[in-house]
Order: C-alpha cells, then structure tokens, then sequence
C-alpha cells in the first residue's frame, strides 16, 4: 500500500395499555402482549445463535479480498487525477494541482482528464477511461470517476469527493461515492458508501467511515466499515473495526500493529486479523475458527 495518506437496526417498539378496557379486550391485550414477548424471546434467540464455522470462513475470506481494495482504487483514483496529496497551500486557485499529471507518456490517451469547471477554491475533474483501455499501470481499466475539489484556506481543510460511475478496475466494477477532508498535513476523515462487484461473483456494499492523524513517527488509522456481500445467492452481512489502531511508521508500507474485529450483523464475532507488535514484517496473523494464519501483504 503506497499510498499512505490514502488509507487505507436496532427494532425498537413499546406496548401502552389503557386501564379503562373490557374483559375481552384486557384478554386480547395480555394475549397480544405475551405474543410480543414471545417473538421478541425468539428473535433474541435467533440473533444469540452461533454462526456456523462455514459461514465465518465465508465471511472471512470475503473480508480478506475486500479490506484493502477500497485503497488500491481509491490511491489509482487520486493519482490519476494528480494530486498527489499536495500539502494544503496552494497559491491562487486550484490548477497547480496539475490534474493529469500522473500520465507520464504525451501519447498516452488512458484515461482522458478533463477539467470540467475551475474556480479560486473548487474545481471538478472526469477521469474519463471509455469502454476500456490499459492504464500506464498495466491495469485494464473502464467507465468514469469525476472528483470535485474545494478548499478552505484559512481552515487549511481540503474536501475531495469521488463519484464513481461503472468503474472498472481489473475484474473489479466500482459505483457510488467517497469523500476525504483533509486537515491541514496531518488528518483526514473518509467517508465511503459504494458497491464493488466482482466479475463472475457477487456484489459487496460497504458504507465507511475512518481517519488518518499523522505524528513524529508515521501514521495512525482508525476505521468502522459495514458490508453486505453475495456470494453464490447467498447473503453475509458482516462488519469490521479497528479494535486497536493501525500504526505505520514512514519506513515501512504496511500496519506494524493493530487489531481488526469482524463481527456478523447480529453482533457475534466471526474472526480478527493481528498486524503485530511494531516489526515492519509485511505480516499479519489471521484468525478464524480458532485457528490462526500469517498472512503476507504486497508492497
């Protein structure tokens, strides 16, 4: 992960009853009420029942394919609409951020970026990649993100907003939306809520919100996530938090410590993915089913 700065129902109801109330109706209410209760014992039960080994392995693997992917797009993204999380001091309007300058080669067409609208403090950008064409990167990439930019010079606050419509990423099809506020050079708040479809899979919807504070040392990363994701008709809804916050010193790329929790919906746990004890290693240690494996993460 490279892009370091880029990180990566409750049913309520209530019963009144009135004093003044026929025989009949005072039956029916208690009847009525024990039902309730009765549905309401049930439905604690089912949310209390265990989930089956299978079904957390599932989820887990499901967790592991998606948990950075929102960073690998979200990093390719930002690049390409060239800003390079410039500090928050621009001169006079917005253009020195140079949108498009991650394409490298004159001749190269993938994607298209086009300045759509520029004023002193805002501007819109459509990182345009067609029906389909290979980025620089080697990576087959399709369909439209438009980011729109605005800053608050005396906040020093920057907001960048990223919709992406039929985004193709590899095998990978973006939609929806995510916004980063960054304050000043050492904090930024995200907030997602798009679906990722996998090509010959499911979908998977995520709604997140998560912040990045900078130190002497490197960074510090907290995150909430939701998701839904189908898997072969069936649906696992599953969330995840950091537990412990990822730490990740400038010298290495990746989390030296922190803890995830995965939780099914119904608040039971489904397993925990362990970054370590401060070794820049590129390992984590994965558990599930009370079973535990390092995992090793790309640079």
């Amino acid at each position: 992960m490279r892009n370091k700065n880029i990180f990566f129902f409750l049913w309520n109801y209530s019963i009144k009853s009135m004093k003044s109330m026929r025989k009949t109706k005072i039956l029916f209410s208690a009847l009525f009420a024990l039902s309730i209760i009765v549905l309401a014992g049930c439905s604690k039960e089912k949310d209390a029942e265990e989930i089956s080994p299978e079904e957390k392995e599932a989820i887990m693997e499901i967790a592991m394919e998606y948990l950075f992917l929102d960073t690998k797009i979200l990093g390719d993204a930002l690049n390409n609409g060239g800003i390079f999380q410039a500090p928050v001091s621009f001169p006079s309007g917005l253009s020195t951020l140079n949108p498009g300058s991650a394409l490298s080669e004159d001749d190269n067409t993938c994607p298209m970026v086009t300045i759509e609208s520029e004023e002193e403090t805002s501007m819109t950008v459509l990182v345009d990649y067609g029906s389909g064409c290979t980025d620089l990167d080697g990576v087959r990439k399709s369909g439209q993100i438009e980011l729109h930019y605005s800053i608050d010079f005396d906040k020093m606050e920057m907001l960048i907003s990223l919709n992406y419509s039929d985004f193709g990423f590899g095998i990978y099809t973006i939609n929806g939306t995510y916004d980063i506020r960054q304050k000043g050079e050492t904090e930024q708040n995200f907030d997602g809520n798009y679906t990722i479809t996998k090509e010959g899979s499911g979908a998977t919807k995520f709604e997140i919100t998560a912040n990045t504070s900078r130190n002497d040392d490197g960074f510090v990363y907290n995150a909430n996530a939701s998701a839904v994701s189908t898997r072969n008709n069936k649906e696992f809804k599953w969330k995840y938090k950091f537990e412990e916050p990822g730490i990740m010193p400038f010298d290495c790329d990746n989390f030296t410590s922190g803890l995830i929790k995965f939780t099914h919906a119904n608040g039971k746990q489904v397993g925990s993915l362990d970054f370590g004890d401060g070794e820049c290693d590129n390992e984590a240690t994965l558990t599930v089913n009370g079973k535990t494996e390092t995992i090793y993460f790309e640079n």
